[in-house]
Protein backbone atom coordinates (compact mmCIF):
# COMPACT_ATOMS: atom_id res chain seq x y z
CA UNK A 1 0.00 0.00 0.00
CA UNK A 2 2.71 2.40 -1.28
CA UNK A 3 4.39 2.65 2.50
CA UNK A 4 0.63 3.13 4.32
CA UNK A 5 1.41 3.49 8.07
CA UNK A 6 -1.37 1.26 10.18
CA UNK A 7 -3.22 4.12 12.11
CA UNK A 8 -5.37 1.40 13.84
CA UNK A 9 -8.21 3.57 13.85
CA UNK A 10 -11.42 2.27 12.16
CA UNK A 11 -12.89 4.59 9.88
CA UNK A 12 -16.40 3.54 8.92
CA UNK A 13 -16.08 2.82 5.25
CA UNK A 14 -18.86 -0.17 4.53
CA UNK A 15 -16.44 -3.35 5.82
CA UNK A 16 -14.54 -3.93 8.95
CA UNK A 17 -11.02 -3.11 8.79
CA UNK A 18 -7.74 -3.11 10.99
CA UNK A 19 -6.69 0.05 10.26
CA UNK A 20 -8.46 2.37 7.55
CA UNK A 21 -7.84 2.16 3.83
CA UNK A 22 -6.23 5.17 2.05
CA UNK A 23 -9.66 5.80 0.23
CA UNK A 24 -11.83 5.70 3.64
CA UNK A 25 -9.32 8.10 4.70
CA UNK A 26 -8.88 10.24 1.30
CA UNK A 27 -12.86 10.51 1.97
CA UNK A 28 -12.45 11.27 5.60
CA UNK A 29 -9.46 13.67 5.01
CA UNK A 30 -11.55 16.33 2.36
CA UNK A 31 -14.58 15.83 4.94
CA UNK A 32 -11.77 17.31 8.09
CA UNK A 33 -10.79 20.05 5.41
CA UNK A 34 -14.20 20.99 4.46
CA UNK A 35 -15.94 20.71 7.98
CA UNK A 36 -12.49 22.56 9.27
CA UNK A 37 -13.21 25.58 7.17
CA UNK A 38 -8.96 25.19 7.04
CA UNK A 39 -9.01 26.27 3.49
CA UNK A 40 -5.40 27.02 3.69
CA UNK A 41 -4.53 23.60 4.08
CA UNK A 42 -2.22 21.44 1.83
CA UNK A 43 -5.02 19.60 1.91
CA UNK A 44 -7.51 21.61 0.19
CA UNK A 45 -5.79 21.92 -2.70
CA UNK A 46 -6.68 19.72 -5.58
CA UNK A 47 -8.75 17.44 -3.20
CA UNK A 48 -12.60 19.06 -3.30
CA UNK A 49 -14.17 16.19 -4.86
CA UNK A 50 -14.01 12.85 -5.13
CA UNK A 51 -12.56 13.00 -8.95
CA UNK A 52 -9.62 15.71 -7.35
CA UNK A 53 -8.75 13.42 -4.95
CA UNK A 54 -8.53 10.06 -7.12
CA UNK A 55 -6.70 12.45 -9.78
CA UNK A 56 -4.23 13.49 -6.85
CA UNK A 57 -4.36 9.88 -4.83
CA UNK A 58 -0.23 9.54 -4.79
CA UNK A 59 -0.17 13.20 -3.21
CA UNK A 60 -2.81 12.62 -1.14
CA UNK A 61 -1.68 9.11 0.41
CA UNK A 62 1.94 10.75 1.18
CA UNK A 63 0.31 14.10 3.37
CA UNK A 64 -2.32 11.27 5.24
CA UNK A 65 0.49 9.18 5.54
CA UNK A 66 2.12 11.86 7.24
CA UNK A 67 -0.50 13.37 9.51
CA UNK A 68 -0.74 9.50 11.10
CA UNK A 69 2.67 8.91 11.97
CA UNK A 70 2.66 11.80 13.75
CA UNK A 71 -0.29 11.01 15.88
CA UNK A 72 -1.28 8.41 18.41
CA UNK A 73 -4.71 6.63 17.57
CA UNK A 74 -6.80 7.96 20.56
CA UNK A 75 -5.99 12.04 19.09
CA UNK A 76 -6.90 10.37 14.85
CA UNK A 77 -9.78 9.24 16.66
CA UNK A 78 -11.04 12.38 18.28
CA UNK A 79 -9.99 14.21 15.77
CA UNK A 80 -12.27 12.44 12.88
CA UNK A 81 -14.95 12.26 15.14
CA UNK A 82 -14.93 15.67 15.86
CA UNK A 83 -15.97 16.67 12.11
CA UNK A 84 -18.79 13.98 11.83
CA UNK A 85 -15.85 11.04 10.71
CA UNK A 86 -17.06 7.52 12.04
CA UNK A 87 -14.06 6.44 13.62
CA UNK A 88 -12.89 4.65 16.64
CA UNK A 89 -9.29 2.88 17.14
CA UNK A 90 -8.79 -1.41 16.94
CA UNK A 91 -7.99 -2.04 20.17
CA UNK A 92 -5.84 -5.10 22.02
CA UNK A 93 -7.44 -7.58 24.36
CA UNK A 94 -6.05 -6.44 26.53
CA UNK A 95 -6.75 -3.10 25.91
CA UNK A 96 -10.54 -3.69 25.76
CA UNK A 97 -10.10 -5.50 29.31
CA UNK A 98 -8.96 -2.56 30.97
CA UNK A 99 -11.89 -0.32 28.83
CA UNK A 100 -13.37 2.07 31.52
CA UNK A 101 -16.49 2.19 29.83
CA UNK A 102 -17.05 -1.44 28.68
CA UNK A 103 -16.06 -2.52 32.73
CA UNK A 104 -18.50 0.08 33.79
CA UNK A 105 -21.60 -1.39 31.65
CA UNK A 106 -20.28 -5.22 32.90
CA UNK A 107 -19.65 -6.37 30.06
CA UNK A 108 -16.88 -8.40 31.15
CA UNK A 109 -17.59 -10.80 33.93
CA UNK A 110 -14.90 -12.40 36.13
CA UNK A 111 -16.16 -16.04 37.28
CA UNK A 112 -13.93 -19.16 39.11
CA UNK A 113 -13.01 -22.22 37.43
CA UNK A 114 -12.32 -25.38 38.95
CA UNK A 115 -9.16 -26.17 36.69
CA UNK A 116 -7.88 -22.34 35.77
CA UNK A 117 -9.06 -19.92 38.65
CA UNK A 118 -10.78 -16.97 37.92
CA UNK A 119 -10.96 -16.02 34.30
CA UNK A 120 -12.51 -12.92 32.61
CA UNK A 121 -15.41 -13.62 30.32
CA UNK A 122 -16.56 -11.36 27.59
CA UNK A 123 -20.34 -10.68 28.12
CA UNK A 124 -23.18 -10.35 26.06
CA UNK A 125 -23.24 -6.97 23.87
CA UNK A 126 -27.16 -6.33 24.60
CA UNK A 127 -29.12 -5.69 27.61
CA UNK A 128 -32.20 -8.02 27.94
CA UNK A 129 -35.15 -5.33 29.99
CA UNK A 130 -37.34 -8.79 31.00
CA UNK A 131 -34.58 -11.92 31.05
CA UNK A 132 -31.55 -12.26 33.33
CA UNK A 133 -27.77 -11.01 31.28
CA UNK A 134 -24.48 -11.66 31.24
CA UNK A 135 -22.28 -14.87 31.79
CA UNK A 136 -23.64 -16.98 35.09
CA UNK A 137 -20.79 -19.75 34.68
CA UNK A 138 -17.89 -20.36 33.99
CA UNK A 139 -16.86 -23.10 30.89
CA UNK A 140 -17.62 -26.37 32.00
CA UNK A 141 -15.56 -28.99 32.63
CA UNK A 142 -14.39 -32.47 29.83
CA UNK A 143 -17.70 -34.75 30.60
CA UNK A 144 -19.46 -32.34 33.31
CA UNK A 145 -22.56 -32.50 31.88
CA UNK A 146 -22.78 -36.11 30.16
CA UNK A 147 -24.42 -37.68 32.51
CA UNK A 148 -27.29 -35.38 32.56
CA UNK A 149 -27.53 -35.11 28.81
CA UNK A 150 -27.45 -38.84 28.55
CA UNK A 151 -29.67 -40.02 30.98
CA UNK A 152 -32.16 -36.65 30.52
CA UNK A 153 -31.89 -35.96 26.99
CA UNK A 154 -31.19 -38.97 25.26
CA UNK A 155 -32.71 -41.20 27.43
CA UNK A 156 -29.90 -43.79 28.43
CA UNK A 157 -29.99 -45.65 31.54
CA UNK A 158 -27.41 -45.68 34.09
CA UNK A 159 -26.00 -49.02 33.47
CA UNK A 160 -25.94 -48.01 29.71
CA UNK A 161 -23.78 -44.81 30.45
CA UNK A 162 -21.40 -46.76 33.28
CA UNK A 163 -20.77 -48.84 30.27
CA UNK A 164 -20.21 -46.43 27.87
CA UNK A 165 -17.29 -44.98 30.56
CA UNK A 166 -16.31 -48.63 31.26
CA UNK A 167 -15.39 -48.74 27.32
CA UNK A 168 -13.98 -45.34 27.21
CA UNK A 169 -16.63 -44.24 24.57
CA UNK A 170 -17.63 -41.33 27.42
CA UNK A 171 -15.80 -39.51 29.65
Amino acid sequence: MRGWRRTTVFVASGRMNESPSPAALRQSGALCVRRSGNHSSPMTHGFHTAQARKANENALDQLLTAWTATREKWEVTRTLQAVGVAAFPSMTSKELVEDAHLNARGFFVRLSHPEVDVRTHTGIPWLLTHAPNGVRAPAPLLGQDTDQMMRDVLGYSSQEIARLKDEQVLY
